[in-house]
């Protein structure tokens, strides 16, 4: 293995921000001061790390932990800096497999003093707790899955990445500080493409890695998928001899995968069967005899199916790459009619339920350029593409966060302040969460005194 990696991977445009946030959490967390004893099986919220106390994490700690064991940690990264939410989706596993969960709560997209955060966070996990420093790991959604990446090849010291809806920071990296991957994406993701590629990349390369998709779009994959993600973590800290060999996790592992590959055989999908198999054998080898499994692959590359699936997805890539480019060239020159009949197109497709998953990928991709020129024609006071814009973002989801947003700030500087509540109020239910963009954009000041404007905002507290 080469000890510098150059990926040179395909370009995405960056994600500025995610469109259709999850919802927030529901579950009670105990707020806490960083003296408190931390009790296993519990969530801790809004810890202040002790260098700089504007600098504020959650925790979850799981249910056999002990704070004189050396444990674990996965230090977690979200787009909006959701900690509570992101926290939740790693408390099965958390329990499952002993790992201590951090998650920023000022760590998000477009913040300028990442590097600063980052660093003070860190300090701060390594002081207060007995962390197992072979087996520190980082994980993120989207523009956070971008920081997890970065921390590992410039910070160093990391054992491994779940990135989740977006790869690396930049193309053309060099990666001096090997680490474990696993990528993970929606079938429906605009980045879908950008991960499956980075993690063909790393195969070229010798790279530990793993691609898992599930069937949702640019969003956090359920509990039952991260822990997918951190079995093969797991699996690769046995085959390093970081931790002590566990012939029953191995044993389920090996039967677990083995089931689901038969299944997509049974299922006539016999290429994704063998991107399957071949993740599933590296997995493996070294860790115990796998030659039955090997001969059963060699079988498996012998179905004519498979190069049927390697040429379809690579025509599929090729296309959906094509149509990207030619999205950003309409919304750059504000080709509203050739927009509207492009997504009037994909929305046809769409609509039926089944799983077209390129044109699922196409829609959410414009969906993700709406918001982007929507909020740029809005910084630049350039009211009437903002509203073209914010029409069209409309067309493609008339439920999603940050378009209510837009609204709210359309009908206020409209000096519809009505309407403007109305909008505010749904952006929260969908799932909006920046209460410092609402507060400090200025839009809202002729009414942020009012009660029902105050009601908004303590929604999202």
């Amino acid at each position: 293995m080469r000890n510098i990696i150059v990926l040179n991977a395909l370009f995405i445009l960056v994600l500025l921000s995610c469109n259709n946030p999850e919802k927030k959490e529901t579950e009670e967390v105990k707020t806490v001061n960083t003296e408190n004893i931390f009790i296993g099986g519990k969530t801790y919220s809004n810890i202040k790390c002790k260098k700089d106390s504007t600098q504020k994490f959650t925790a979850y700690f799981p249910e056999n932990y002990s704070p004189i064991r050396e444990t674990p940690v996965i230090v977690v990264f979200d787009a909006h800096a959701r900690a509570k939410f992101a926290v939740e989706k790693f408390k099965d596993a958390s329990n499952k497999y002993g790992y201590i969960i951090i998650a920023s709560e000022n760590i998000k997209n477009g913040l300028q003093t990442a590097d600063y955060s980052v660093n003070i966070l860190f300090e701060d996990v390594f002081s207060q707790y007995k962390i197992d420093k072979k087996r520190v790991y980082t994980a993120g959604f989207s523009g956070g899955a971008k920081i997890a990446s970065s921390v590992a090849i410039y910070k160093g010291g990391i054992a491994g990445v779940i990135a989740c809806g977006a790869g690396l920071q930049q193309i053309g990296v060099k990666i001096s500080n090997i680490f474990d991957f696993v990528g993970i994406a929606g079938l429906k993701d605009f980045n879908y493409q950008e991960l499956n590629m980075l993690c063909k990349a790393f195969d070229e390369y010798g790279v530990n890695n793993k691609f898992i998709t599930f069937n949702g779009k640019h969003e956090w994959p359920d509990s039952e998928t991260i822990t997918e993600a951190i079995e093969y973590l797991e699996i690769n800290a046995i085959k390093r001899k970081i931790i002590p060999t566990n012939d029953n996790f191995i044993r389920t592992y090996s039967l677990k995968n083995a089931e689901k590959i038969n299944n997509l055989i049974i299922a006539g999908k016999d290429y994704e069967a063998s991107l399957l198999y071949k993740s599933f054998l590296n997995s493996l080898s070294g860790l115990y005899d796998i030659s039955d499994y090997q001969k059963s692959y060699q079988i498996l590359l012998k179905s004519n199916k498979i190069q049927v699936g390697i040429d379809l997805e690579n025509e599929t890539a090729k296309k959906e790459i094509e149509k990207q480019n030619e999205f950003i060239d309409l919304f750059k020159n504000a080709n509203f009619t050739g927009l509207k009949k492009e997504i009037s197109y994909l929305k046809n497709k769409t609509k039926n339920g089944e799983e077209n998953y390129l044109e699922f990928r196409l829609l959410n991709y414009t969906e993700m350029l709406s918001y982007i020129f929507t909020d740029k024609s809005l910084k630049l006071n350039d009211f009437k593409s903002f509203n073209q814009y914010l029409a069209l973002y409309n067309s493609i989801n008339d439920k999603n966060a940050d378009k209510e947003y837009f609204a709210a700030c359309k009908y206020a500087i409209e000096g519809n302040n009505s309407s403007a509540l109305k909008s505010l109020n749904k952006a929260i239910d969908f799932g909006f969460y920046d209460k410092e963009k609402i507060l400090n954009s200025g839009y809202f000041n002729s009414f942020k005194n009012e009660k029902e404007f105050k009601n908004i905002i303590e929604k999202i507290n």
